[in-house]
């Protein structure tokens, strides 16, 4: 996913590259000079809050993926 540095002010986009790369790479961080900007950019208490809503967002996609695939495959099929 592309996140445009020029769209967004430094700081949030540190916040939401962070948060891209949490997720794709399973906490994992192959850019070392993204987290430490970001490090510096937000307190620790900053970061843990971040961390709470990505992982919350996370868990409400995949919740919602796995209950809207049981409820759609329990429905009929709609009319041709």
């Amino acid at each position: 996913m592309e996140l445009n540095p020029e769209k967004f002010e430094r700081r949030e986009w540190l916040a939401l590259a962070w948060v891209r790369d949490w997720a794709l790479f399973k906490g994992e961080f192959p850019d070392r000079e993204l987290v430490k900007e970001y490090e510096a950019a937000y307190t620790e208490q900053q970061r843990r809050d971040i961390l709470a809503v990505a992982v919350t967002m996370d868990f409400a996609n995949r919740f919602m993926n796995s209950t809207t695939g049981k409820i759609n495959r329990h429905e009929p099929a709609p009319p041709p």
